[in-house]
Formats: structure tokens, sequence, C-alpha cells
């Protein structure tokens, strides 16, 4: 897939809707003591405390971000500018308090030809809010209530032609019937 292209990030509490100034510096530390891979699964603890379960199909993905007991809201940053190869264009929408869609526009490499990365991703319950990061590099920001259930689940999708359409294929292919029936 070419989800290397769009990030979804956990962070404990809210995030203001003007930070961060500079998305790329956003990062999440962890160690690799505290990683588990298995064939189609991958687990981190992150050290402000969030747990990142990864598991995927050939066309779809799967994401659990369990946030620390007693945090009251957890973000979720979806960064389209972070490209590995860097972003010439992006664009994303909110479809509805679960659903979010977009593209990037990045390059190949060296002076090849450029393509975009489509994705859709839904998540298992309702936002609390969205936003969006209004700096020279925008970041959309999900914000979750995660005191009453800590656990929020993402399934995703992405393909490099309109005309594939992610969002049908993540219907086919993806949730709980397409990932890994340990992050159902």
């Amino acid at each position: 897939t070419y989800m290397e292209d769009i990030g979804f990030l956990p962070l404990n509490g809210a995030v203001s809707p003007g930070a961060p100034a500079d998305p790329d510096a956003v990062t999440a530390r962890f160690t690799h003591q505290n990683e588990q891979a298995s064939p189609g699964y991958y687990s981190v603890f992150l050290h402000g405390g969030v747990r990142v379960e990864l598991t995927t199909t050939s066309r779809s993905g799967m994401a659990r971000f369990t946030f620390p007991k007693g945090d009251r809201r957890g973000s979720v940053l979806i960064n389209v500018t972070h490209s590995v190869r860097g972003a010439l264009a992006s664009e994303v929408k909110f479809v509805s308090a679960r659903e979010v869609i977009g593209w990037v526009e990045t390059r190949v490499g060296c002076g090849r030809p450029t393509y975009r990365a489509y994705f859709d991703a839904v998540f298992n319950r309702p936002a609390a809010a969205s936003g969006v990061s209004q700096t020279a590099a925008p970041v959309h920001i999900v914000y979750m209530k995660t005191r009453a259930n800590p656990h929020v689940r993402y399934t995703f999708s992405s393909a490099i032609r309109p005309d594939s359409r992610p969002r049908s294929d993540l219907r086919r292919r993806g949730g709980c019937r397409g990932g890994r029936r340990r992050l159902c």
C-alpha cells in the first residue's frame, strides 16, 4: 500500500488546532523492548503510554490505539504532508464523524512522475470533534473521548488510482472480516 505517504499518529490528550507548528517535528518515541511482531500483526507501546496495534490484508488494514486509562481525550493526527518523498498537494475530507477520505500527491523518485495516493479511514465510533491545524503544513486532527472506552479502532484502505475506489474496497475487504480477529 501507499500508507507510507499518509501518517496516522495517536497522541495523549487534546491537541490545540493551532499546534503543531511543524507537523514533521511531532513524533512518537518507543523502544524495541516494547514491540511485538508476528506475521500479520505488529504492536508497540509508545512512550506516552498509547498502545498501537496494526494488521493488514492485501488491500486494507486495521489499527487499534489503546490510550492510557483515565485520559479524557485521545487525539489522532492525520498528516498527509509528511510523504516519504515530499508532498506536492493533498486533500482531506471528513465524510462523517466516523469517516475520513483524502489523497496526497508525491513523486516516485528523482525526477520521476508524480502519483496520488488515495485513502479512506473509518473509525469504530464517532469523533468527539475534528479540526485542522492552521499552519503552513496542515494537519488534520480527530479527537476521541477515551475515558470510558480507551480503545480507538479504524480500518483503512489505500489506492494509487481514483478509479481503484479505496472506499468500496474498504467495505468489501476491511473491517474485522479482513483483518486479524485479535483487533476486533
